[in-house]
């Protein structure tokens, strides 16, 4: 499991035990907890990249897969469609067993997308 941060708006302040502190704005991932204790993070075992996008209305990207891999994309704002579902802000959709995806996006759009093993 990855845990993170990801503020979609206004602003998040953070501060650790050891007494570090900033302040978080949208459009930055931060993880909480990564493979490796990537980025201060805790240190957890699972494979995964994880990349936000921001689309204009009409753009459209290509998730490729690897054998084996898995996707889950999370529609934060914006809507759009991919593998023929329609999608909007909120939405979550899992992805298995496909080689890419494509996601396009119909008003602009806003999307985690998570690459697991």
């Amino acid at each position: 499991m990855e845990i993170l941060t990801y503020p979609i708006e206004g602003a998040l302040e953070h501060r650790d035990s050891e007494g570090s502190a900033s302040t978080l704005r949208p459009g930055i991932v931060v993880p909480v907890a990564s493979r490796g204790g990537r980025a201060g993070g805790l240190d957890i075992h699972q494979d995964v990249t994880i990349t936000a996008a921001l689309l204009g209305a009409g753009d459209e990207i290509l998730q490729p897969l690897s054998p084996g891999r898995h996707l889950w994309m999370q529609v934060v704002a914006g809507s759009g469609t991919a593998l023929g579902l329609d999608l909007e802000a909120g939405d979550g959709l899992a992805v298995a067993n496909e080689t890419a995806v494509v996601l396009r996006s119909d008003t602009g759009m806003e999307v985690l997308t998570f690459d697991l093993a």
